[in-house]
C-alpha cells in the first residue's frame, strides 16, 4: 500500500517529467535504518538526531534492499487508520516545479515494454496525454499473466480522493455514497454545468459535495478544487472508451454490465 501510494505520490508530484537516475537524483543518500526502525534524513544521518520518524513497516525493508534514493525533502511514515490509505507522506519544506523526489526502480517502471496493438488503442482516446498513456500501460500489465508486476498492480486498492465512496461520508448521507456511480470519476458528465446550472449548482452535486470536502482537507480554495475534480473527470471520460478494450477481465467489485464494470476499471488504474 504505501509503495503503491509512494509512486502515485511521485507521478503527482512531477507531472509528465520522469527522471531517471543518470539525468538527476535527489539530494540526499540513500535510506538507512537503525535497528528501532527509526528513519532518518542524510542530515539527520550525520548528526545522530532524528529527523523522520515511522514505524517498522514493509515499505521500509523494501527500501532499504533495492537502494531506493529519496530527497529530504519528503517524509513517509505508516498510514493511520482514520487516513485510509490516504496518508505516508509529508512534505517537510517547499517542493519546486519537477523537483525529483526520489528514484525508483527500473524494473517498478510501467509502460517500458508497451505492445503497439496496446498503443493503437491508446491513440483512439480523445485527448492524448501522458495520463492516457500510463493508465494504458498499468492496464496492460495488470491483465498480462506473463508481467511480473500484474500481481503487485492488482493489490492497489486505494487512489485519488472521492474514488473510494466512503471518503463522501455515511452511505445514508445526501449527495454522498449512494449517488456515486462506480466512483466518483465515472460519476457525471462533460454537460454537468449546462444540466445542473438550472439548480444554481456548477456541477453533478456529488462532485461538488467531493470538492468542499478537499477544499477543506487541502485548505485551498473551494473552486481550485472543484476545478481539479472535474478536469480529472473530463480527462477520464476522454479515455475511457478507447481504453476500456484494454480490460479484458473486469474486476467484480461493482454490479452492472460488463462494459461499465471495464470502464471503472480504466478509472481505478487512472486514479490509483
Amino acid at each position: 500500500m504505501i509503495l503503491q501510494l509512494f509512486v502515485t505520490f511521485l507521478i503527482l508530484a512531477i507531472g509528465s517529467s520522469f527522471t531517471t537516475p543518470a539525468i538527476g537524483r535527489p539530494h540526499s543518500r540513500n535510506i538507512r535504518l537503525r535497528d528501532n526502525g527509526v528513519l532518518l534524513s542524510a542530515n539527520a544521518q550525520e548528526s545522530g538526531e532524528t529527523a523522520q520518524h515511522t514505524d517498522n513497516f514493509d515499505f521500509l525493508d523494501w527500501a532499504k534492499d533495492n537502494d531506493l534514493v529519496i530527497s529530504d525533502s519528503i517524509a513517509i511514515r505508516k498510514t493511520t487508520e482514520e487516513e485510509r490509505g490516504k496518508g505516508g507522506i509529508e512534505a517537510t519544506e517547499t517542493i519546486a516545479p519537477l523537483q525529483v523526489l526520489a528514484t525508483i526502480p527500473l524494473s517498478l517502471v510501467i509502460g517500458k515494454d508497451i505492445s503497439p496493438s496496446a498503443m493503437e488503442i491508446a491513440a483512439k482516446a480523445n485527448n492524448l496525454s501522458w495520463a492516457v498513456d500510463l493508465t494504458a500501460a498499468t492496464l496492460v500489465s495488470r491483465e498480462s499473466s506473463n508481467d511480473s508486476r500484474s500481481p503487485w498492480i492488482a493489490s492497489w486498492k486505494e487512489g485519488g480522493w472521492a474514488t473510494n465512496n466512503t471518503d463522501l461520508g455515511p452511505p445514508d448521507a445526501s449527495f454522498g455514497p449512494g449517488a456515486v456511480t462506480g466512483n466518483l470519476m465515472a460519476t457525471g458528465s462533460d454537460n454537468d454545468h449546462n444540466i445542473y446550472a438550472k439548480f444554481r449548482m456548477p456541477c453533478h452535486p456529488v462532485v461538488f459535495r467531493a470538492a468542499r470536502g478537499l477544499a477543506m482537507l487541502t485548505e485551498c480554495p473551494e473552486d481550485e478544487a472543484l476545478a481539479a475534480l472535474t478536469c480529472r473527470g473530463q480527462h477520464y471520460r476522454s479515455m475511457r472508451d478507447a481504453l476500456q478494450e484494454l480490460v479484458s477481465n473486469p474486476s467484480s467489485e461493482r454490479k452492472g454490465s460488463n462494459r461499465e464494470r471495464k470502464c471503472w476499471d480504466v478509472a481505478d488504474a487512472l486514479s490509483r
